[in-house]
C-alpha cells in the first residue's frame, strides 16, 4: 500500500494533518472545553501515527507528528493571541496560570524557569508520565498530554505576542530553543513507545532501530536541560525588549 492509492502518503498526510490541527484549534478553543480541546487536537493525529508505525514507516510518523506538533503549535499561538471569542483562557488547561507564571519570570528575571533544582524535576516528571502512557496506550494518551503540554505553551506565547511592542518577534522568541528540543523529543519517544503494543495488537512485526530512536529522544531531553540552564537566565531581557519595545 504505498503506491498511488496509498492514503498516508506525505503529500496526503502532511496538508491533513495541518487542517486537523487548525481545525481542532479553532473548534475547541470556539467551544471553550478544557477536556474537549487536547481529544480533538490528538485524535487525528494518533490515527495518522499509527497506522504509519503498524506499516512499519517509523521515520514516516516521526515527521508527520513533528508537522502535526508544529502546525498545532502555530495555530494555537494565533488563536490565543486574537481570541476571537473569549474562550481561550477557559479553553487551554493551566494557560492563563502558565502565562501569569512566566510574564513575571520575563519582568523580574527571577523563576523555576531559571533554576535547574525547580524544573528539572517537572521535565522528569513529565517525561516519566509521557512515556507510561505511550507504551501503555499505543502512544493515544501521550498524544493527548502532549497537546495539553503544547496548548498551554501557546496560551503563553500567543498571550505575550498580543501585548508586545513587537509581536512577531516575541513570539518567535518565546518559543524558546529548549522548549523546542523538548517538544521534538516527546515527539520521538511517543512514536518510538507506542510501536511494542500497536505491532502486538495488529500482529506486525516492528523494523530494527528503535532503540536508536529512543536514545534520540533522550540526547533531545538532556540537550533541553543544557540550553534551558544556560540560555534561560539571559531570556528575560530579550523579551522584555520586544515586549515594551
Amino acid at each position: 500500500m504505498r503506491g498511488t492509492r496509498d492514503p498516508f502518503r506525505p503529500g496526503k498526510v502532511l496538508p491533513g494533518l495541518a487542517l486537523a490541527a487548525a481545525l481542532s484549534a479553532l473548534i475547541g478553543i470556539r467551544i471553550g472545553s478544557a477536556p474537549l480541546l487536547p481529544l480533538l487536537n490528538a485524535a487525528p493525529a494518533w490515527w495518522v501515527m499509527i497506522r504509519l508505525v503498524i506499516s512499519g514507516r517509523r521515520s514516516a510518523a516521526v515527521v508527520s507528528i513533528l508537522w502535526w506538533a508544529a502546525c498545532l503549535g502555530a495555530a494555537t499561538t494565533i488563536l490565543c493571541a486574537v481570541d476571537p471569542w473569549g474562550n481561550a483562557t477557559k479553553a487551554v488547561f493551566h494557560g492563563s496560570s502558565y502565562y501569569q507564571e512566566m510574564r513575571s519570570w520575563i519582568e523580574m528575571g527571577v523563576g523555576c524557569e531559571s533554576s535547574p533544582a525547580c524544573f528539572v524535576p517537572t521535565h522528569a516528571l513529565h517525561a516519566a508520565i509521557f512515556c507510561v502512557l505511550a507504551v501503555m496506550t499505543a502512544g493515544a494518551a501521550a498524544l493527548v498530554m502532549g497537546a495539553v503540554l503544547l496548548n498551554y505553551m501557546a496560551y503563553f506565547v500567543g498571550s505575550i505576542a498580543a501585548g508586545a511592542a513587537t509581536p512577531i518577534g516575541a513570539a518567535i522568541c518565546a518559543w524558546f530553543p529548549w522548549s523546542l528540543a523538548r517538544i521534538a523529543s516527546f515527539v520521538i519517544l511517543g512514536v518510538a513507545l507506542a510501536e511494542p503494543l500497536a505491532l502486538r495488537l495488529a500482529r506486525r512485526e516492528g523494523e530494527p532501530g528503535r532503540a536508536v530512536w529512543v536514545a534520540v529522544a533522550f540526547a533531545g531531553l538532556l540537550a533541553d536541560v543544557a540550553m534551558k540552564a544556560w540560555l534561560a537566565p539571559q531570556w528575560p531581557p530579550l523579551l522584555r525588549l520586544l515586549v515594551h519595545g
